[in-house]
């Protein structure tokens, strides 16, 4: 039914040229709060990274932009990278390049972790058991901001003049956290290595 592979698809518009709003948490892959994973050898990271692809000159970028994490989280945050942020970024770059409109995000807050930006994109920050992995006190106001930009999108198929499309120019990308705000290119180093050859 679909000729050629769904990020594919997505990525050229071959198969639906439609907005796509995107985005991915800071620490997708973190163990959860109050836990402390086993770190593992370097080497076992860059093998799982190169596992998955990675060439050796972006391995090379990527281990100089992972000097800065904590070894006990490196492999969370290569997680991260592998399967969320660097797809996320290489098909936002690629859209861009096909002017398609797309606009892309980065959670920040809190904790940062996988899926805690949903009780804020569909405001249901007193449903049960949210505050397990938002804490006490998850601010309305970044929810406010949050639905109300994806309700746009969904009504308009466009999130509103606040966060402008990721366009190969400007690279904007709406960084949600306790101050929600429209950055040009904040990913540019993590973008160079998963976009290289």
């Amino acid at each position: 039914m679909i000729p050629v592979p769904v990020p594919d698809a997505f990525a050229d518009g071959s198969a639906a040229p439609v907005p796509l709003l995107l985005g991915f948490t800071q620490r997708e892959y973190y163990p959860p709060p109050g836990t402390k994973p086993t770190p593992l050898p370097a080497v076992a990271v860059d093998a799982m990274l190169a596992s998955h692809g990675i060439g050796p000159e972006a391995l090379t970028a990527y281990t100089a932009l992972s000097a800065r994490v904590d070894p006990e989280y490196r492999l969370g945050q290569a997680l991260t990278d592998v399967i969320f942020r660097g797809p996320s970024l290489a098909l936002a770059e690629s859209r861009a390049h096909h002017e398609l409109p797309t606009w892309l995000y980065h959670f920040t807050w809190g904790s940062a972790a996988h899926c805690v930006e949903i009780p804020f994109a569909f405001d249901l920050l007193n449903a049960e058991r949210v505050t397990t992995a938002t804490g006490p006190q998850p601010p309305q106001s970044l929810a406010d901001a949050m639905h109300g930009a994806w309700v746009a999108f969904i009504r308009d198929l466009d999130p509103g003049p606040q966060w402008p499309r990721y366009t190969n120019k400007r690279r904007t990308t709406m960084t949600w956290d306790a101050v929600p705000e429209a950055l040009d290119d904040p990913l540019s180093a993590e973008r160079r290595v998963w976009t290289m050859p």
